[in-house]
């Protein structure tokens, strides 16, 4: 499948729009998608989201396993956070891609003292301005 290149000469200079942002519509556009830009605020919120309901999760499963008893279902917090791994790597990629950076960069997330210059990086650093190679603008929708 060919990727989409927005930064095709004449495509802007013909005097139309170009392709517009479009927002994510439920939550698995949110998290578990790839192929479009994220901006700081956006990626800083949901990474926010993620966390907190990955701490309200694993918090209630420990203390219902603690509760109970049951050493078993302590584990289930460790999927918990595994499964929380996913989703916390598509905004990494697409906050990567606003920075007009490939996908390819993600991996500095796993390399110790290269992920808090990545985090760093991805946190203050302002995106592409107008469409880039990853696709339109986010910043043309409004929150």
């Amino acid at each position: 499948m060919p990727q989409a290149n927005y930064n095709r000469p004449g495509e802007f200079a013909r005097g139309g729009a170009g392709p517009r942002y479009e927002p994510d519509a439920d939550l698995q556009s949110m998290f578990l998608r790839y192929d479009n830009r994220l901006n700081r605020k956006r990626y800083i919120l949901r990474s926010l989201a993620l966390w907190a309901a990955v701490m309200i999760l694993s918090t209630a499963v420990g203390l219902i396993a603690t509760f109970l008893k049951i050493r078993a279902i302590t584990m289930l917090v460790s999927v918990i956070s595994i499964a929380a791994i996913i989703p916390g790597f598509m905004l990494v990629i697409r906050r990567l891609h606003d920075l007009d950076r490939p996908t390819w960069w993600c991996i500095g997330c796993i390399i110790p003292l290269v992920n808090m210059a990545l985090a760093v990086y991805l946190l203050f650093f302002k995106g592409t301005d107008g469409p880039n190679q990853f696709g339109p603008d986010p910043l043309e929708v409004q929150d």
